[in-house]
């Protein structure tokens, strides 16, 4: 049986009480041998167990908690914020400083330090000022003058304690109150930034007078504290802070926000300012009006006229008006002149004095009465020309000019309007030759969509109006006598020939009014401009058929008996690119009505084909597949053995494989026509053409009548192998073997249409096994480039290349000399890592097959995975998306002797640098645990580790980097770079900051060669006004500090941050 420890009577535990917790206490002292000296001094005699439960009765402790000493850490921080120093008590015996500062330096991570965990105050621990003999202690936060966020605390959270006081709380809105647990606009734009700002920590406001006020309302109170810390600091916007504060300001106008508008600190400005975007944002004139009066000093970088012009509030826009606000807009709502208050809102800055060609900024001239014209604002039109708005301003970017934003949108009323107006708007822009130079600027830029700019700004009103199908429109664009005698030919029609670009042209070709008529099948239309002049057979440019190869290829025969009748030539050439006659366009639509009749009126059947892609009339016809139209052809006399078009050109035969009919093959191969024969330009025989129909009965007729089986690729086709394989067909492929088929041709020389392979080439590049396999056992050649280009030197440089799954990889390692040396395996290992696609199972296929196919001794696959390390490095392989595969990856090579800290030839950076320069944070943190140095020196583009880690936001990877002992003060890198110091300024990252400066960061540290920015100058220049006294009070730098806060100010009054410049200006008296 177990014996208990006698009971001690409470009166004998009281007698020694103090004795007990003076030796406990001892720095040295544990409790075995406080129990041992009270058993031999003073004859008391416990247990162990009595004594811990006694102590922990008397809620004494020998050391904090770690909690503890994170909560100490930031409350040192916090009053070292508000210029106080601290004293610690544990169990009310004062801790020294050096104890202090070695268990946070212990006990409390980075992390811990950034985290927003609010915390009780534990028990035990205390905190006070010390006295007045002591203040020398704490030298570190002894110059630090209060920040403007303690000042506006005391002033606004004074007036919110003063109305909870005095029983208004039932006044403060629900839904604020509710904010700390439910609401999402808080959760998150707030909470994100919190973490970054850990001294933006609630702040207090004393409401204990009130026992009625419940612990939830003093939570939303002090969150309202928080949130004007984060924004005044410009970490949240003003419209979260206005969604939020906007029940405040509305209840209690004339209290809180009256103090705010009577205050002359700055943060209680910058707030002012804040709010007025967010009246002005919600139309809120009561407000607006009211922060105006108080006097605040409104620029054109508020864009106060633009956020009340896209709010549509004419109200609005008459208070700025009046009160001689900026008339600077540079945004407006997107359907604009769509609603009333637009013209509304026009009229009041058109009387203000707003130029009507220039209302909006950065937009060009006139783009106002273009937008109204579009949108069908005929009142808006009409202000905009009675203010003087000039209607032959030109837009070619948009939709030319406003005459041609009115006929595109069918606005006849504003058409009316522009054309009997004084200017007298230009009916034929574009076509006049003062609009070349404005549309040369726009075609000639590369991101030029041509598409849409020729359907926009670079067709004449009737052309638009024709290509619209608008009747209407055209008889009144046709009704106005100075009008010149035939329709205008656009100005991209003389562009395009000076620089085609076929595609769009082919699309969307840019024709004249009677082209654009008869595209739309609309014979009134078409009559119609050709009774006011249009040319017959005008094709415009070498892209554009006549009208009447445009109804034949429409097939329209009542379109096509018009033009005739009115004297069409039957005969006109094609267009240059794909361009047919009129017969050849009606045999390529099988409409034999329309070939007949071209046929009456003297087409001619044999016609050449144009020099790009044409086709005679029955090699259209055989194409397509049309009997009929090619018997009625062959009986007139249509020529079967005519030579192919020069570029792409076809022969009846090749074109009837193309077609895939075998009637018609068979009859020309009776007849005896030619496949053989290609075009000079990107031809192909008929076998050639024939594999994609993956036909085999035909294939074997045209191998029968001749066809040579390895006529040679051009620039449209391979061989006939090569274009089995590319199109997947095993089975012809393998009878094309079985025939003789050159099984190692070389592909054509120009890939301008695309891959040009070799067979095995296009067997790799389908993944097609079974094909790879046939291939082999046929003696494909693995050690020669299977593309044009030769960007691979072998077959299995080639999959790598083209990151090939590992089985692919795995068949091309079975011929043994694939990786006959070791420069044949690093250059194996660099394709793998180049394609950005190879997983590890390949990367380990490739270092098991180096022993034991080349022999290799250790140090040469050290060298080799050395060299591909080199090419992490080096190439665009580290991916944030593949990071998890990429660390099996990576560990694999560290394994095998790669140096994690050797340095890229080029950039002379380490592995862990280029991670965090492409944002890869799980690669970066596996390396930090490998040991990669983090103490490495910027380049001109590369950051440092800790550089990288904070512009990225990676707070954990900075914690990492900040317990090693790095270089807080490295120079940035050399274009817009920044130091550690400078990047948590500009970000606002007060907790860094401070953690920065207690590791000797340098406030003064110079800017980067191009771009740069000292610390102070990133604050200022992005609106942390906290951030910037923070730094000033910790400036030593050789600059005169008159010289330091002008510099800030002019970057803060650029960002229009106004009170902060005028504020720095005064910081140095």
């Amino acid at each position: 049986m177990v014996k208990h420890a006698p009971r001690i009577p409470e009166s004998e535990w009281e007698k020694h009480k103090q004795r007990i917790v003076s030796l406990y206490l001892e720095p040295r002292s544990t409790l075995e041998g406080t129990m041992f000296l009270m058993k031999e001094r003073h004859g008391f005699e416990a247990s162990k167990n009595q004594y811990r439960a006694k102590l922990k009765h008397w809620k004494v402790r020998k050391n904090a908690t770690r909690d503890m000493y994170i909560w100490v850490d930031r409350k040192i921080k916090r009053r070292a914020l508000e210029g106080k120093a601290t004293d610690v008590f544990l169990d009310e015996k004062r801790l020294s400083l050096k104890k202090l500062t070695k268990e946070i330096a212990r006990n409390v991570t980075f992390t811990d330090s950034l985290a927003n965990l609010e915390v009780p105050t534990p028990e035990g621990i205390t905190v006070a000022t010390p006295a007045a003999g002591d203040a020398g202690r704490y030298e570190k936060t002894a110059g630090i003058r209060p920040l403007p966020l303690l000042q506006l605390r005391d002033e606004v959270l004074r007036l919110v304690t003063e109305i909870i006081h005095s029983a208004r709380v039932e006044e403060v809105p629900q839904y604020f109150l509710a904010l700390d647990e439910s609401d999402d606009i808080f959760d998150k734009e707030i909470n994100k930034s919190l973490w970054m700002w850990p001294e933006a920590r609630p702040l207090e406001i004393n409401l204990c007078a009130n026992p009625s006020i419940t612990h939830s309302t003093q939570q939303a109170l002090e969150r309202m504290g928080t949130l004007l810390c984060l924004a005044i600091n410009n970490r949240v916007s003003w419209r979260v802070l206005y969604n939020i504060f906007q029940p405040f300001i509305t209840d209690w106008t004339h209290d809180l926000l009256g103090s705010v508008c009577r205050s002359k600190t700055t943060s209680a400005r910058i707030l002012c300012r804040l709010i007025l975007y967010g009246a002005v944002d919600t139309a809120d004139i009561l407000v607006a009006q009211k922060i105006i009066e108080s006097g605040i000093k409104i620029t054109s970088h508020d864009g106060l006229m633009t956020l009340a012009f896209c709010t549509r509030n004419p109200k609005l826009v008459e208070l700025l008006c009046k009160k001689e606000v900026p008339l600077e807009i540079s945004e407006y709502p997107p359907d604009i002149f769509t609603k009333e208050e637009d013209v509304q809102m026009l009229r009041l800055l058109l009387e203000a004095g707003v130029d009507p060609d220039h209302i909006i900024e950065d937009e060009t001239a006139g783009f106002h009465l273009i937008l109204a014209a579009e949108r069908g604002s005929l009142e808006a039109v009409q202000l905009l020309l009675e203010h003087g708005a000039r209607e032959s301003l030109y837009d070619p970017s948009k939709h030319g000019s406003a005459l041609q934003a009115a006929t595109a949108y069918g606005h006849c009323d504003i058409v009316e309007a522009l054309l009997s107006s004084q200017s007298l708007a230009d009916i034929d822009a574009p076509s006049n030759s003062k609009y070349r130079p404005l549309l040369d600027k726009v075609f000639q830029d590369p991101h030029c969509d041509v598409a849409l700019a020729m359907q926009r700004a670079a067709r004449t009103p009737i052309q638009i109006a024709a290509a619209n199908n608008d009747l209407e429109m055209a008889k009144l664009l046709l009704s106005h006598a100075y009008l010149n005698s035939r329709p205008a030919v656009g100005y991209h029609e003389k562009l395009l020939e000076d620089e085609p670009r076929k595609t769009e042209v082919e699309e969307y070709g840019a024709l004249t009014a009677l082209q654009y008529a008869i595209a739309n099948q609309n014979t009134k239309l078409v009559w119609l401009v050709l009774y006011h002049g249009a040319y017959l057979d005008l094709q415009g440019h070498i892209f554009s058929d006549t009208p009447l190869q445009m109804s034949a290829s429409l097939g329209n025969e009542k379109l096509v008996r018009m033009l005739l009748d009115a004297r069409a030539k039957v005969n006109a050439p094609p267009k240059r690119f794909k361009g047919r006659t009129a017969l050849q366009a009606a045999a390529e639509t099988g409409n034999l009505k329309v070939a007949e009749l071209l046929l009456e009126r003297g087409a001619d059947i044999n016609a050449p084909p144009a020099h790009d892609r044409g086709l005679t009339a029955i090699q259209a016809a055989a194409l397509k597949g049309h009997d009929p139209m090619f018997e009625l052809l062959l009986a007139k006399g249509a020529d079967i053995y005519a030579p192919p078009a020069d570029r792409e050109g076809l022969t009846t035969l090749q074109a009837a494989a193309i077609g895939g009919n075998d009637h018609m093959i068979a009859r020309l191969i009776a007849l005896g026509a030619d496949g053989e024969y290609v075009a000079p330009q990107g031809g192909r025989t008929a076998l050639q053409a024939v594999i994609r129909h993956r036909d085999q009965a035909l294939l074997e007729a045209l191998l029968d009548h001749g066809a040579n089986i390895n006529s040679p690729p051009s620039e449209s086709s391979g061989t006939a192998l090569q274009e089995a394989i590319k199109y997947r067909w095993f089975d012809g492929a393998r009878y094309l073997l079985s025939r003789g088929a050159d099984v190692n041709a070389r592909p054509h020389g120009d890939a301008s249409f695309g891959d040009d392979l070799t067979a095995l080439g296009w067997a790799i590049q389908n993944d097609d096994l079974a094909m790879t396999d046939m291939l082999l056992i046929s003696g494909a050649d693995v050690q020669c480039a299977q593309d044009s280009a030769c960007s691979s030197p072998t077959a299995l440089l080639f999959a790598l290349h083209r990151g090939k799954s590992p089985d692919m990889i795995d068949l091309l390692f079975r011929p043994a000399d694939n990786i006959s040396s070791w420069q044949a395996a690093e250059s194996a290992l660099i394709a793998a890592i180049n394609s950005h696609y190879s997983t590890t199972p390949v990367y380990k296929m490739i270092l098991s097959n180096m022993p034991t196919i080349s022999f290799l001794p250790d140090f040469f696959v050290e060298k080799a995975c050395r060299r591909a390390w080199d090419e992490i490095m080096l190439s665009e392989y580290l991916c944030p998306s593949k990071e998890m595969a990429q660390i099996e990856v990576i560990d694999l090579f560290l394994k095998k002797g790669a140096s994690i800290n050797a340095l890229s030839p080029r950039e002379m950076v380490n592995c862990l640098q280029v991670a965090l320069h492409r944002g890869c944070q799980q690669i970066a943190k596996f390396l930090l645990q490998r040991g990669a140095s983090p103490d490495m020196s910027a380049t001109d583009d590369v950051a440092t580790p800790l550089q990288a880690a904070i512009d990225r936001g990676y707070f954990d990877i900075i914690g990492i980097i900040l317990k090693q002992d790095v270089n807080v003060n490295a120079a940035p890198t050399r274009r817009n770079g920044r130091t550690a110091l400078q990047m948590a300024a500009r970000d606002g990252l007060f907790g860094l900051a401070f953690k920065l400066l207690e590791l000797g960061a340098d406030v003064a540290a110079p800017p980067a060669e191009q771009g740069g920015r000292t610390a102070i100058d990133c604050a200022a220049e992005n609106g942390r006004i906290d951030m910037v006294h923070l730094l000033l009070n910790a400036y030593k730098g050789d600059e005169a500090m008159g010289d330091v806060c002008e510099r800030a100010a002019v970057y803060a009054e650029n960002q229009g941050h106004v009170e902060i410049a005028e504020w720095l200006r005064e910081y140095p008296s």
